[in-house]
Formats: structure tokens, C-alpha cells, sequence
């Protein structure tokens, strides 16, 4: 028989048994997919829209980050059993001895992973304590066997290894023997090498001009290096669907760093990155991150909360055909009168609005005042406006506020007060 000791082979004279298991842990799950699958009442009568500014372009959008961070694997634990050898050996004794070795079936690449196993006196319960077991190597599915390092065992035959993972190798115990006790080999065991992906950070690189869409861009890194051309992939979790599903996809360019950009609505969402199986290194994922995502969008794609006001109040919504966005309403009342409306800004940080008084285009025309209010009826935002004058605000902070105001008055108290408001909110819905 041959015995691999310290590197070299030497052959046991004498004839050879093989008692005992072999088993070898190879695999893990299969990779997750990489492919992807991740009108309100009518106008006043006799209303006219003449020569009113239409704003459908969009609001001025801003940024916003999110970190993240690291990921490590091991998998369940495999157990290799004896390969019982026999004979005479110039330092070898007679008693048969028998070692195992069990460890991870899977663990990342550069973590340190735990083998351990027990050596006895093969047949019986005893155990052999105090004798040094070495711990081998081998490409996987190879035959070259060098020593990486050596324990002694405990009292009760036991011993423990530390080993940090750096390529696909099989592993195995061999015990040299003693005057006493032959030479032991254990079954091999094969951690299958899980490729390290860490999240580092991801981010609102768009906020979009108000259809809803915007672009994040999510930054990481893979180590070993992913070979240059080879996909690594963004994934979303789709909760209808329970799965992870790519929304974005970059080839390595043969560095450890990448980054990841993708077109996704207002949300909040968990993300992670993928990289397949390429062998021998299996596939690896980061760990996952939620993170929000606001966007620009038409205020009006849900619908008003409540409306109101003083002396005959109406509203109603600018339409589609001329407003896609769904960001145009308009509303007013009579003489000396107020009209409101309450506008949904649950998951929502600001809100931008474009306002014009058109009561010059329904005489008597007059001076109104156009407010932005929270719930407690508290002004965030206000501009007098004199007939057929518009203003913006441009960005106002919401402050966790569900439900925004909108309200225009007559203060001259001799006309009608009419306001068109072009109304974007940037949400993470």
C-alpha cells in the first residue's frame, strides 16, 4: 500500500486492507438564477386653460447613499470515515489504528473553516491519545498529497484543524503510526470554495424626471478575482414571488471592485449581488442590504386624501392626455372663498410645486394666496400671487408628513380665487 507521509510515498510491505468508508463532500445548493426572473368633477362651467403654462418636463432631483458590507459561509459538516492499512513498517507497529475526519461541506473563499476527527485503536472502543494526526491536501480529484499542518490528539482521540480555504483542494488525516499502532488515513473530504462577494455600498444615482423611474447604483467586491468577462449580478427580492431576481448586470473587468448600475421605480427593497459557479470556485453571494429609493413622481398617481374650503370650493385633475406625469390639478371657489386639497405624501421626503393664478381668466379677477400646510393646518410654504403670476417652490421637506395641504384664498376679497398647480413628490413608492 501507498502512504503519502510529509509529502514523499512510501510503500508498507506486507499485504494491504482496506476497511472503513470514504466519503467525499463536494457541491452546494445550485446558484440562484442569474437571469432576470428581479378624474375628479368637472371644471366650473365656462373654464378656460388659456395660455397657462403646462410644467410636464419633470422636477430637479438629489441624491441619496446607503452603505453595506461583507459575507461569510460555512456550510453543514461531512464525515470521512477510516482507510484501515496494515502490515509491518520499520516504525509502524502491529495494532490496527483508524482515524476520520469530518468538516464543512462549503465555506467562503479566504475564511478559516474547522476539520476535526477522532483516532482509535481500530474495532474497538479505544481511543488513541496524545499521537500526532497531519492534515493533507490535494487539487481536487488529484493524487499529489502534501502536509499542511499537525495536531496531537486529546485524551479521548480527539483533534482539530484550522484551515483557511484558498482553492478547491481534497482534505484527509493521516496518522504515521507508532511502535504499537500501524499508519491510519482518513476518507477525503472536499469543502466546496464559495466565491466572497462583499456589498460595499449602494445609492440613488438618478431621482428620475417624475415617470416614477429612477437609477441606483450599488458598488462591491468579489474575491478571487472573477475572471475577466464573466457576469456578476444585481439582484432584487420580489416578495409576490419569494426569489432573487437580477435587475442589473456588470462583466468583470478582472478586478476585485465593481459596480452596478439599474433602472428601478420609488421603493423600498432588499439587494444583494450574485456571481454563478466558475469552476473550480462555486457560486457566492453578499450579503443582502434594504435599502430606499426615492423617486420624482406625479403627485396625483394616488388619489387626493380630501378636499374642501370655503364659499362654493371645487378641484379637479389636470387630465392625462395633457398632464402624463399625472402631476396637474386645478382648484378655487367664489368671491372671498378658499378651496383645498389634501395631497398623499405618505412615503414621500419633499414635495415641489408650480403654481399660477388664473383667476384673470374667470373676472372678477383677484389677488389669492397659494399655501403649503401640514395636518395641524401649520404653513411649510406660501407666495401671494397677483392675477396671472406663477411661482415655484422648489423643493420642500416633508418631514415624514402623510398627508400634505394644498390651498389657495382670495385675500382682496373681491374675486374668485382659481390656482393651477403642477405637483411633483419625490417617495420610495
Amino acid at each position: 500500500m501507498n502512504i503519502n507521509k510529509g509529502g514523499a510515498v512510501r510503500r508498507i510491505a506486507g499485504s494491504a486492507v482496506a476497511v472503513g468508508l470514504c466519503l467525499t463532500a463536494a457541491g452546494i445548493a445550485p446558484a440562484a438564477n442569474a437571469s432576470g426572473s428581479a378624474g375628479g368633477p368637472d371644471k366650473p362651467t365656462g373654464a378656460i386653460k388659456a395660455d397657462r403654462p403646462v410644467n410636464t418636463a419633470g422636477p430637479i432631483g438629489s441624491n441619496a447613499s446607503k452603505t453595506g458590507g461583507t459575507l461569510k459561509v460555512v456550510g453543514p459538516l461531512t464525515t470521512a470515515g477510516p482507510v484501515i492499512s496494515s502490515g509491518p513498517s520499520t516504525t509502524a507497529g502491529s495494532v490496527k489504528a483508524a482515524v476520520n475526519l469530518t468538516g464543512p461541506t462549503s465555506g467562503t473563499y479566504n475564511t478559516n473553516v474547522r476539520f476535526s476527527g477522532t483516532l482509535w485503536r481500530y474495532g474497538t472502543p479505544t481511543k488513541i491519545a496524545g499521537a500526532t494526526v497531519v492534515i493533507q491536501r490535494t487539487p481536487h480529484n488529484g493524487s499529489s498529497w502534501i502536509n499542511l499542518t499537525s495536531a496531537k490528539t486529546t485524551s479521548t482521540g480527539t483533534f482539530a484543524f484550522g484551515v483557511t480555504l484558498t482553492g478547491a483542494y481534497d482534505y484527509r488525516a493521516y496518522y504515521a503510526g507508532s511502535t504499537t499502532y500501524t499508519t491510519a488515513l482518513s476518507g477525503k473530504v472536499y469543502p466546496a470554495v464559495l466565491r466572497g462577494v462583499a456589498f460595499d455600498s449602494i445609492k440613488t444615482t438618478n431621482q428620475g424626471t417624475g415617470n416614477r423611474i429612477g437609477v441606483l447604483t450599488a458598488a462591491g467586491r468579489a474575491y478571487p478575482v472573477v475572471p475577466t468577462g464573466s457576469p456578476i449580478y444585481l439582484q432584487r427580492y420580489d416578495r409576490a414571488g419569494n426569489a432573487w431576481k437580477s435587475i442589473g448586470t456588470v462583466a468583470s473587468k478582472g478586478t476585485a471592485n465593481f459596480a452596478i448600475s439599474a433602472k428601478v421605480g420609488g421603493s423600498v427593497a432588499a439587494y444583494r449581488f450574485h456571481v454563478p459557479l466558475k469552476y473550480p470556485i462555486a457560486a457566492g453571494s453578499s450579503r443582502s442590504v434594504t435599502f430606499a429609493h426615492y423617486v420624482w413622481r406625479g403627485a396625483y398617481w394616488k388619489p387626493v386624501l380630501a378636499s374642501g374650503g370655503t364659499n362654493d370650493p371645487w378641484w379637479a385633475y389636470e387630465t392625462v392626455a395633457d398632464y402624463p406625469n399625472r402631476n396637474g390639478a386645478y382648484f378655487g371657489a367664489d368671491v372671498n372663498g378658499s378651496s383645498y386639497i389634501d395631497v398623499n405624501t405618505s412615503g414621500c421626503v419633499s414635495l415641489q410645486v408650480l403654481m399660477h393664478n388664473y383667476s384673470d381668466q374667470y373676472p372678477p379677477a383677484t389677488t389669492e394666496q397659494f399655501t403649503v400646510r401640514n395636518t395641524s393646518g401649520g404653513v411649510l410654504a406660501g407666495k401671494v400671487l397677483v392675477p396671472d403670476e406663477e411661482a415655484i417652490f422648489y423643493e420642500i421637506s416633508l418631514g415624514g408628513l402623510g398627508r400634505t395641504r394644498l390651498q389657495v384664498a382670495d385675500i382682496a376679497g373681491n374675486g374668485k380665487p382659481k390656482v393651477s398647480v403642477s405637483t411633483w413628490v419625490r417617495c420610495n413608492n
